[in-house]
């Protein structure tokens, strides 16, 4: 599936245009084996450059390859006129091809299409799955389904924040609730800074970061059970986004 903002469909079709102006001005093919000279070598090289480019980042494969082929090819003094309209025809043909045969999608939030949208990096890979569907869903205005999943994401960060604080009532097993969490660290913060568990010496800036973050987490759901109850709208879902990652990305670093 190709899924192209906005600006990258602008960006694609000047490009086609661009590769059809490119065949209808192309010399006949009864000069093919005429050389390009340096000049047109160099121009023709900077305009397959941008074409890469544009293609790699709507995600063509095939065309993209064909656009890497006849750089590699240009890089020789002796590549001609013939091979030239081969590339464009070639070219023009394979993206042709993939819009028809992948889909063509269009989003106007491409942001939560950017590879490891949550930041989770090599970190909690039980929720790798989970964030990449969240972040389609919520590109594509699927703001419920992506709520749901980012539930998921939730589930294993807490889980791992459980195992963290070795508090037999926290059972990671057990799945525990942001407010059973929130409600341990909110007790611990009340104590003096001696009396706290031994998790809790040993990192407080961590987990007094941690906590706040989880409250985040919970003042955007706006419910204090991992259970979705009502349907999100864009707003209310890049606010959950946004506050997962904030969580998330605070718990990569030292668990996970």
């Amino acid at each position: 599936m190709l899924q192209i903002s906005g600006a990258k469909l602008q960006a694609l079709a000047h490009t086609l245009g661009q590769i059809e102006a490119a065949l209808s001005s192309t010399p006949s093919e009864s000069s093919a084996d005429e050389k390009l000279r340096d000049n047109d070598r160099v121009i023709q090289t900077g305009r397959f450059i941008k074409y890469s480019r544009i293609l790699k980042s709507c995600g063509f494969k095939f065309a993209s390859k064909s656009v890497d082929r006849t750089l590699n090819g240009l890089k020789d003094p002796a590549f001609n006129t013939g091979q030239l309209i081969h590339a464009l025809r070639e070219l023009h043909t394979y993206i042709i091809d993939e819009i028809d045969s992948d889909g063509f999608w269009r989003t106007e939030r491409p942001d939560f299409l950017a590879k490891d949208g949550l930041e989770l990096k090599d970190k909690f890979r039980g929720a790798h799955k989970d964030a990449e569907e969240a972040g389609k869903c919520l590109a594509f205005d699927r703001n419920t389904a992506g709520v749901f999943h980012l539930m998921h994401v939730m589930e294993v960060g807490l889980r791992e924040l459980g195992r963290s604080l070795n508090d037999p009532e926290l059972d990671p097993k057990n799945n525990p609730s942001w407010d059973t969490l929130l409600n341990k660290c909110d007790d611990e913060l009340k104590r003096p800074a001696d009396g706290r568990s031994p998790a809790w010496r040993a990192d407080p800036e961590f987990l007094s970061t941690v906590t706040a973050n989880l409250r985040a987490v919970k003042n955007a759901w706006r419910n204090p059970s991992l259970q979705i109850e009502r349907p999100y709208d864009g707003e209310e879902a890049r606010e959950v986004w946004n506050s997962v990652r904030g969580f998330m990305r605070h718990l990569c670093l030292k668990l996970g």
